[in-house]
């Protein structure tokens, strides 16, 4: 599996690895974070959800899917890159405990922390949904 990820980026938690996954044999994506890595490409994951947080529970692996395209057993990554929006959202296809891989095959070293000059990409926190704007703008570039 090469580098595990280290379990502090498990969980619900602050400096916590934040995922959007769809579970097998459903319709519905979710928004929610790692509970367990079981290779470089798959997790087993969990929702978030102000209601009913950790209800649903998945083994997913890796994709490089838009939102709301996700295949039943795909999930998500998201990472900031330190282009300029709207060509700084990507996915990831491959996380280690210190390098991704992007959707275009590029490796990066990964960081919670935003810096458009450290040459790492961020991944979005569990608990914050700071890409947002930049996927609005990515949304508006795709009209």
């Amino acid at each position: 599996m090469g580098r595990p990820i280290n379990k502090k980026h498990f969980g619900n938690d602050a400096n916590s690895i934040k995922v959007q996954f769809r579970p097998a044999g459903s319709a519905q994506e979710y928004n929610g974070y790692i509970i367990k890595q079981l290779g470089t490409k798959k997790f087993r994951v969990t929702n978030t959800d102000v209601v009913a947080d950790g209800t649903v529970t998945a083994d997913c692996k890796l994709s490089a899917a838009d939102s709301g395209s996700l295949a039943a057993g795909d999930m998500t990554i998201t990472v900031r890159t330190d282009a300029a929006p709207p060509n700084n959202i990507v996915q990831i296809l491959k996380i280690t405990a210190h390098q991704i891989v992007d959707e275009n095959g590029v490796t990066y070293p990964w960081t919670f922390t935003q810096d458009n000059t450290d040459n790492k990409v961020e991944i979005e926190d569990v608990t914050t949904d700071d890409f947002a704007a930049d996927d609005a703008e990515v949304v508006d570039n795709n009209l």
